[in-house]
C-alpha cells in the first residue's frame, strides 16, 4: 500500500515529466541560433491570444517590432516551433519565387465537418486548391465584371440614397456591409437581397454570424489555426447550420426558377450551374477534362457562392470603413479626390474602364490597404524541406510543416520601407516623381504569386465604385465620436476598429 510520501513522490515525478514534455521543444530555436520570441509554458508565444487579450495577428505584429534587426524571428505555435519572416524580400521569395514549398495556408477545415467553406479556395490545399482555382478563376475575370457592372452601379446608387436618408452619425462598417451584402445577393446569387430596404436584412445578418466581432467566434479560429486535432474532435466550422440552410434555400430557388424559365444571366451562379454541367459531361466520359475531374455538386455551386461572399462581403465593407475614416479625417485628400471624380463625370458616366483608369482614386485605395490592410499576416505551412538564405554562414533550414507568419501590416508600416508610414499619403502611389518605388515594392494589401486573392479585381471594383458615388453626391465628416487613432479590437480576427467608427455623411454643397 502506497505511503503518503509514495503519493506524492509520484506526484512530482509525474508533473516533472509534464514540464518536460511541454517545454523540451522550446530550445528548438536557440540551439539552431536564431532570435526568437521567449515562449510560455503549453501556450509557447499565444498566451494572451487564448486569453481574449489580443488578437493573434497583435501577437505576430509584437514579435516584428521586438526584434527589428533580424531577418526572422523564431516563434512557438504551443510546443511547435514556427517562423516569422520580417524581410520583404524573403517574403516574396515565400509567395512567389519558392511558391511550390510554401503553397498551403496554415488554416484547417475538414470538408466532411463543414462541406461549403472547408472547399474554399483559402483553406484548400495541394491539388484540390489548384483544381477550384482553376474553376473559380474565370468567374473573376474584367469580362465578367464589365457584366456585372451595371448591376454594381445601381447598388452603389442605393447606397447614397440610404445615406442621404440618414444624415445622422452612423455605424459606418454596418451600413457599408449592407451594400457588400447586396453587391453579393445580386451579382452571386442573381436575387434581390432587400439590404437597403428592410430594417433587419435577413442576409446581412447571415454574415454577421461569419464576421461579427465575437471572443467566442476568435476562439474557434484560434482552435482552427492553432488546433486543427481539436477543431476535428470537437467538429468546429466556420459556416453555421442556419447560414448554411439559408444559403441552401436561395441556391436551390435560384437553380429551379433558371430551369423552369430557360434564364441565362451573366453572373457568377450562373457559371457555377454551367460548370457543373459540364463536369456531368465529363464524368460520363463525352469529353476530356484536366480541370473538371469529378461531379461537380450543388454544394460545389454555394462553396463557390460562398468563396464571392468572403471575397466581396467582409473584407470589402471592412476597406470601404477604412477608406472613409482616412477621407473624413483629411479634407483635403477628399476635396482632391472629389476634383478627379467630377473631372470623369464631366465626360459622361462611370464606366468599368473609367472607373479603373483613375489614378488618385486608385492611390486612395492602395494607401488605405497599406496601412491597414484588412489582415495582420499571411499564414503559410512549408510543404517540404527548405533552405532558406538569411545572409549566415550558412542557410536557414525550415522543416516540413513548420508554421510560417509573413507579418504584412506591420512590414508596410515600418519605415525602413516607407517614407513617414503613419501619415496617410496617396500621392506615395501616383505614378509621377512622389512615387517611392522603394516603398510601394514593399506592398502585399492582396498578397501575391499563384495564392494571391481570386478576388482582388472584383473587391477594388466594388470598393472603388461605392467611395466614387460617395464623393460625388455627399461630403463625408468626422464627428464626436470618430476615433483619432485605431484601437485596434482583440476580438476581431481581422484589423477592426474596437466599437466602431462613426461618420457623418452631407450633400454636397455646391
Amino acid at each position: 500500500m502506497l505511503t503518503t510520501f509514495d503519493t506524492l513522490f509520484i506526484l512530482v515525478i509525474i508533473l516533472i515529466l509534464l514540464y518536460f514534455y511541454l517545454t523540451w521543444n522550446y530550445k528548438y530555436w536557440k540551439n539552431h541560433g536564431i532570435a526568437y520570441e521567449k515562449p510560455n509554458l503549453f501556450f509557447g508565444n499565444l498566451t494572451d491570444a487564448f486569453l481574449g487579450k489580443k488578437t493573434f495577428g497583435d501577437i505576430f505584429t509584437n514579435i516584428y517590432w521586438n526584434h527589428p534587426d533580424q531577418k526572422v524571428v523564431g516563434w512557438y505555435k504551443l510546443r511547435q516551433p514556427g517562423i516569422l519572416i520580417r524581410d520583404p524580400n524573403l517574403v516574396k521569395k515565400v509567395l512567389i519565387n519558392d511558391f511550390y514549398s510554401f503553397r498551403n495556408n496554415d488554416f484547417h477545415l475538414d470538408e466532411d465537418i463543414d462541406p461549403v467553406l472547408g472547399k474554399n479556395i483559402f483553406v484548400l490545399k495541394d491539388d484540390k486548391w489548384k483544381r477550384h482555382r482553376a474553376l473559380m478563376t474565370p468567374a473573376f475575370t474584367a469580362g465578367k465584371i464589365k457584366a456585372m457592372f451595371l448591376i454594381m452601379v445601381e447598388v452603389a446608387k442605393e447606397l447614397v440614397e440610404f445615406l442621404k436618408e440618414h444624415p445622422e452619425e452612423i455605424h459606418v462598417k454596418q451600413v457599408m456591409s449592407r451594400y457588400t451584402a447586396e453587391i453579393v445577393a445580386r451579382c452571386a446569387l442573381g436575387i434581390d437581397g432587400r439590404n437597403f430596404k428592410e430594417n433587419v436584412p435577413e442576409m446581412h445578418e447571415m454574415g454577421k454570424l461569419f464576421f461579427e466581432p465575437d471572443l467566442a467566434r476568435n476562439l474557434k479560429l484560434m482552435a482552427l489555426f492553432f488546433l486543427p486535432r481539436v477543431g476535428r474532435l470537437l467538429r468546429l466550422r466556420m459556416m453555421t447550420i442556419k447560414a448554411k440552410n439559408f444559403f441552401d434555400s436561395i441556391l436551390h430557388d435560384v437553380i429551379k426558377y433558371r430551369q423552369e424559365k430557360k434564364i441565362d444571366r451573366n453572373d457568377l451562379i450562373q457559371y457555377l450551374i454551367e460548370v457543373k454541367r459540364k463536369s456531368l459531361i465529363v464524368s460520363k466520359g463525352e469529353v476530356e477534362s484536366d480541370i473538371i475531374t469529378k461531379t461537380y455538386t450543388d454544394e460545389d455551386i454555394l462553396a463557390g457562392c460562398a468563396t464571392f461572399f468572403m471575397e466581396g462581403y467582409e473584407t470589402s465593407a471592412l476597406t470601404l470603413n477604412n477608406i472613409l475614416y482616412y477621407l473624413a479625417k483629411n479634407k483635403n485628400v477628399q476635396d482632391t479626390l472629389r476634383q478627379e471624380i467630377d473631372s470623369v463625370l464631366n465626360e459622361g458616366n462611370i464606366t468599368f474602364e473609367t472607373l479603373n483608369a483613375m489614378p488618385y482614386l486608385n492611390s486612395v485605395f492602395l494607401e488605405t490597404g497599406r496601412m491597414l490592410p484588412v489582415m495582420y499576416t499571411f499564414q503559410k505551412l512549408c510543404t517540404e524541406n527548405y533552405e532558406m538564405d538569411i545572409g549566415e554562414s550558412k542557410p536557414l533550414l525550415i522543416e516540413k510543416g513548420t508554421p510560417v507568419v509573413l507579418p504584412i501590416f506591420a512590414i508596410q508600416n515600418d519605415s525602413t520601407y516607407w517614407e513617414n508610414p503613419h501619415i496617410f499619403n496617396p500621392d506615395r502611389f501616383l505614378n509621377n516623381e512622389n512615387t517611392d518605388r522603394k516603398s510601394t515594392n514593399n506592398f502585399f494589401q492582396f498578397g501575391d504569386g499563384p495564392r494571391m486573392c481570386p478576388g482582388m479585381r472584383i473587391a477594388s471594383t466594388i470598393v472603388k465604385l461605392a467611395i466614387f458615388h460617395i464623393c460625388a453626391n455627399l461630403e463625408v465628416f468626422p464627428t464626436s465620436k470618430t476615433p483619432d487613432k485605431f484601437e485596434f479590437d482583440p476580438t476581431y480576427f481581422m484589423i477592426g476598429h474596437k466599437g466602431g467608427i462613426y461618420l457623418r455623411f452631407a450633400e454636397r454643397s455646391n
